[in-house]
C-alpha cells in the first residue's frame, strides 16, 4: 500500500471518533440546555404567580386602608371585606385576612396562657414542656424552669440553636424548641398550627371579634360554660350582649378593637401560597409597612 493509502486509512477511525465524540458531547449539552430550559420555564411561572399575588395585595391594602374598621370586618364605600381569615376570593386568588389584634401575641410572653393553648392542639407533656421551653427562651436570666431548657440544657443535647433570651423575632424560632414538631407548628388538616395562631410580636388588645375559637379560651382565661357562651355569641354576632359578657370578665376595655395590622394570606389556582404581615400608617407619608413576605409559603421546617 502507497503512503497516501496509509494516512486516509489512519484519518477515517480519527474522524469517526471525532465525529462520535460531538454527537455525544451535542447530545449532554441539548439535554443540559432542555433541563435549563425546564428549570427557566418553572422559574418564569413562580415569578408570575408572586407578580400576581403581589397585585392582589395591593388591593387588599386599598381596601384596608380606605375602609373603616368594625369588629371582624372593614367596611367600605360599596363593600366590606372580613379581617377573621375568613377567604374571600379576587381575580380567582383565594384571600384570608386575618386582624393580628384577635391572634395570640409573644411578645409580652405568658407560659399559662400559651400551655392552655398547647392543651387544645397535644398532648399535657408536651403542652407543659413546650411552655417552659418558650420561656427559657425569652427569658433573660439563666435559671432552667420546670421542665425548661437553658443553654447548658441545649449544649449538652447537642441542640443545633441556643435560646434568645429575648423576646422571639420570627415564630420560625419555635420550630428550635425541642419539643416542637412539625405538624404542630404548620397544622394539619384537622387542626390548626401555631404559625396561624401566633405572633411574633403583639398588641395591646384582643379582639375577640376577630380572633379564632381555639384562642378566646387561653386568652380570655376562661372555661365551661362562660366560654361556650361567649363562642356562641360569636358565632351569631350579637356584638352588643357579647361586649356585655366581656365587660363581666374585666379583660379587655376594647373587646372589638383592631391592631393595624394584618396578615394576609393568599393562594393561587396551583395551590401555591404567600403569606404577608402589613402593618397600616395611614397618617405617615409612607400608608402601610410590608413586615413580612414569605413566597412559596411552603410548611416550615
Amino acid at each position: 500500500m502507497n503512503e497516501p493509502n496509509k494516512q486516509q486509512g489512519f484519518i477515517l477511525p480519527i474522524t469517526l471518533i471525532i465525529l462520535a465524540l460531538l454527537t455525544v458531547m451535542s447530545m449532554g449539552l441539548s439535554k443540559m440546555a432542555r433541563n435549563d430550559m425546564a428549570k427557566i420555564q418553572q422559574r418564569q411561572k413562580a415569578l408570575n404567580g408572586e407578580l400576581l399575588l403581589k397585585n392582589t395585595q395591593q388591593w387588599v391594602i386599598y381596601k384596608l386602608l380606605t375602609g373603616v374598621p368594625d369588629k371582624n370586618k372593614i367596611k367600605g364605600k360599596e363593600a366590606s371585606i372580613a379581617v377573621d381569615n375568613q377567604t374571600l376570593r379576587h381575580n380567582n386568588i383565594d384571600i384570608q385576612i386575618q386582624d393580628v389584634a384577635g391572634l395570640m401575641g409573644l411578645y409580652a410572653y405568658q407560659a399559662p396562657v400559651f400551655e392552655q393553648l398547647l392543651t387544645q392542639l397535644t398532648d399535657k407533656q408536651t403542652a407543659t414542656q413546650l411552655a417552659a421551653q418558650l420561656k427559657d427562651w425569652t427569658d433573660k436570666d439563666q435559671l432552667t424552669s420546670h421542665q425548661g431548657m437553658e443553654a447548658a440544657d441545649y449544649i449538652k443535647t447537642k441542640q443545633t440553636a441556643l435560646p434568645r433570651n429575648n423576646a422571639i423575632r420570627s415564630l420560625d424560632e419555635l420550630l428550635e424548641l425541642p419539643s416542637m414538631t412539625k405538624e404542630l407548628f404548620n397544622g394539619t388538616k384537622e387542626k390548626a398550627g401555631l404559625r396561624d395562631l401566633l405572633l411574633a410580636g403583639g398588641v395591646t388588645d384582643f379582639n375577640i371579634a376577630t380572633a379564632p375559637n381555639i384562642l378566646i379560651g387561653p386568652m380570655l382565661k376562661i372555661t365551661g360554660n362562660k366560654l361556650t357562651q361567649i363562642i356562641a355569641l360569636k358565632k351569631m354576632q350579637d356584638w352588643q350582649h357579647l361586649e356585655k359578657q366581656i365587660a363581666n370578665i374585666s379583660v379587655t376595655d376594647f373587646p372589638f378593637a383592631q391592631g393595624f395590622q394584618y396578615r394576609i394570606i393568599m393562594t393561587l389556582p396551583n395551590g401555591h401560597k404567600s403569606r404577608s404581615l402589613v402593618r397600616l400608617r395611614p397618617a405617615r407619608t409612607r400608608p402601610y409597612q410590608q413586615k413580612l413576605w414569605q413566597y412559596p409559603d411552603n410548611d416550615r421546617g
